[in-house]
């Protein structure tokens, strides 16, 4: 195939112009049988996607070069090419043609092989958190079998593996009450790895995010009803009411309340709570009629990003952020005084 001609970059970008010779180089350089030829391609076209936007109408012969290049024996060649993917299906221009192209299966044959290959599986697994994120890619992520390698992950030692893991089950299930219906076979797969789900919740040992991508992982298979009846049979109901008193007692700790109590108001709507018997996010006290809105039960995605995850969490509004320091202000006001009488004193009588 010539990937010569078609241009590549995005024409908006300043680098396009002394860009593009490179790339067109290292996409023939990638067709090299030598070993240390594909390694060098991989990592320059790694190098480079981060820095210039790849043109979308254009993305088919870069797309056919990662996708040779992932299924490759070498280490450093599939680790290079799949951080590739995972940065350039952040573009949600990109991620549908990345779908298209098989990028899904290529990556689920990698998960397989290179079991245990952390620098790997932390390239692919940020690659297929992402093309997890829309319904019009998820399915094709799904069919290619790669969830049953990702589910055995949420029980690893390895933290960062654990929560990316964690965060394409949390996507996988934020469709639990839409496309999965039509997919028993993953959620018996979720079903049976429910207990997975609970364990960052109920460890006192357990990181932040870890955590909160547990959470919302729950929250959204709570969408489902066998798997909300899971959940349940697991203790689920106690350990979210504990999270959710915690989390009121932290200091504008909404985000984790909201997706708590998205969780408790899904359990009542299926009928294992008793209606009434769940505070709302909002503090209302009342059940979810009178707390959580439809609006407000959403399902939570991540996508991933270079610095940290980007999800559609509910941002806190000013007003409620300042309602809550207005209250802190006032219940504190006694130490305030405790605090500075002493030091008054000793400035009276020194002078």
């Amino acid at each position: 195939m010539d990937v010569t001609n078609d241009p590549l970059l995005d024409e908006r970008s300043r680098d396009a112009p002394t860009l593009l010779p490179s790339l067109q180089n290292l996409l023939q350089l990638s067709h090299s049988g030598d070993t240390d030829d594909q390694v060098q391609a991989a990592m320059g076209i790694s190098a480079m996607v981060k820095r210039v936007r790849i043109e979308p109408s254009s993305f088919g012969p870069l797309c056919h070069t990662l996708s040779r290049l992932v299924a490759s024996e070498h280490q450093a060649v599939v680790a290079y090419s799949a951080r590739s993917i995972k940065i350039l299906v952040v573009d949600d221009a990109l991620r549908p043609q990345a779908a298209a192209a098989g990028i899904p299966s290529v990556l689920a044959t990698a998960l397989k092989v290179r079991e245990g290959d952390t620098a790997c599986l932390r390239e692919i697994l940020g690659a297929l958190q992402t093309l997890c994120y829309d319904m019009e890619t998820v399915l094709s992520v799904i069919t290619t079998g790669a969830l049953e390698s990702v589910l055995e992950l949420l029980s690893t030692s390895n933290l960062e593996l654990k929560i990316l893991s964690m965060a394409i089950a949390a996507n996988v299930l934020s469709f639990s009450d839409s496309l999965l219906t039509a997919h028993e076979e993953c959620i018996d797969a979720f079903r049976d790895r429910m207990e997975a789900l609970l364990d960052p919740v109920k460890s006192h040992r357990s990181n932040d995010m870890e955590r909160d991508v547990a959470l919302a992982a729950l929250a959204n298979a709570c969408g489902h009803r066998v798997l909300a009846e899971r959940a349940m049979y697991l203790g689920a109901i106690e350990l979210l009411r504990k999270v959710l008193k915690n989390s009121r007692n932290r200091i504008l700790d909404v985000a984790r309340t909201n997706v708590v109590s998205a969780s408790l108001t899904r359990l009542e709507r299926h009928g294992f709570i008793a209606g009434g018997d769940v505070e709302a996010g909002g503090g209302s006290g009342e059940g979810s009629g009178g707390g959580l809105d439809d609006d407000s039960l959403r399902f939570y995605r991540f996508k991933w990003d270079t610095h940290r995850f980007i999800s559609d969490w509910a941002p806190e509004s000013s007003a409620q952020a300042r309602r809550k320091w207005t209250r802190f202000l006032v219940h504190a006001a006694p130490l305030y005084g405790l605090f500075f009488f002493p030091f008054l004193l000793l400035v009276y009588f020194l002078a």
